[in-house]
C-alpha cells in the first residue's frame, strides 16, 4: 500500500513539472502584439497587464505621463495578432 502511495505521489510531481515547463496559453506575448491596432495611443507604454476572465486590462502611460486603463477582449487579441482568420 505504501508503494502505491509513493508511486502516485511521484506521478503527480512529474505531472506538475511537465505542466510547469509547457506553454500555458495560446495568447501571444503582449510585446509581440501590434499595440496600435488595439487602441493604444502612439508613444504610450504598457506599465502592467492583468487578466480578468477572457479579457486583458492594460495599464498604459502616455508620453505626457498620464495613465489610463484599456480593457481588451481575448478575441480582439487574436485578430490583432493576425491569428483570428
Amino acid at each position: 500500500m505504501g508503494v502505491l502511495l509513493v508511486a502516485g505521489f511521484a506521478v503527480l510531481v512529474f505531472g506538475f513539472i511537465q505542466l510547469a515547463n509547457s506553454p500555458s496559453s495560446d495568447i501571444p506575448p503582449i510585446m509581440e502584439l501590434p499595440l496600435d491596432r488595439l487602441g493604444v495611443p502612439a508613444g504610450a507604454q504598457v506599465i502592467s497587464v492583468a487578466e480578468i476572465a477572457d479579457r486583458l486590462v492594460l495599464l498604459l502611460q502616455t508620453a505626457d505621463g498620464e495613465q489610463s486603463l484599456l480593457m481588451v477582449d481575448a478575441e480582439l487579441l487574436f485578430e490583432a495578432a493576425g491569428e483570428g482568420q
